[in-house]
């Protein structure tokens, strides 16, 4: 039995066990990950999507041609696949093979220069150097300071639900205290040097210049 085969065997009338319908908008990675975990207990799920393939941000599109990954090259966190696979009784790894990516990827500058992200933080701070001399040495300090966040935002709250105002204000303390009022370009500034700071740094991938002053840091 073929992964959607699995699927589709938990969609059967035989196999739904709740009178209601769920009704998805959008199949990204969270729609689809709704849609499965609503399908595995035994909901009669429906999956809208505008484009006429599923994957969201991580869709493959062609224009002219050529093959354009509409967002996510890695991934960083498979056991949230794996868990998923589980639900259908499937193995994640019978199915997909993750390959390594080495650099993560490369970040071209108006001047030129680039800056290649890697798997590695003797790696990482070595590129870091090159980039901006003098600097790596607080990229410690910066793994220091977002590992809390990690932690607090990603490992703690992930799975809890923020269904009332009152769910929000249980966290506010741990918000105040991890300082998530400061955008991502303030927080990055605490670690680097006013040159090595801004469009040319290696902190701040994967969002546009303008959003690293509004976006607040734990939010990236």
């Amino acid at each position: 039995m073929n992964t959607s085969d699995a699927f589709a065997a938990h969609s059967s009338a035989d196999s739904v066990s709740h009178t209601n319908k769920a009704v998805v908008i959008g199949s990204g990675f969270g729609g689809l990950a709704i849609a499965l975990r609503l399908l595995s207990d035994g909901w009669n799920v429906e999956l809208l999507e505008r484009h006429g393939d599923l994957g969201g941000r991580a869709r493959v599109f062609h224009l002219d041609g050529v093959a354009f990954d509409a967002g996510p090259t890695v991934i960083t966190a498979p056991f949230l696949f794996e868990e998923l696979f589980e639900r259908f009784g499937e193995k994640f790894d019978q199915h997909v093979t993750l390959l390594p990516v080495e650099p993560f990827y490369r970040m071209d500058y108006s001047d030129g220069s680039y800056f290649d992200y890697k798997s590695t933080t003797d790696e990482i701070m070595a590129e870091i150097e090159r980039l901006a001399p003098g600097t790596s040495k607080r990229y410690n300090d910066f793994l220091t300071a977002t590992e809390k966040m990690y932690q607090r935002g990603f490992v703690d709250l992930a799975e809890q639900p923020f269904t009332k105002v009152t769910d929000m204000l249980k966290v506010l303390p741990d918000l105040v205290r991890l300082r998530a009022d400061k955008s991502l370009y303030s927080f990055v500034s605490r670690f680097l040097t006013t040159n090595a700071c801004g469009a040319r740094s290696p902190y701040l991938p994967c969002w546009s210049v303008d959003t690293h002053f509004v976006l607040p840091h734990c939010m990236a």
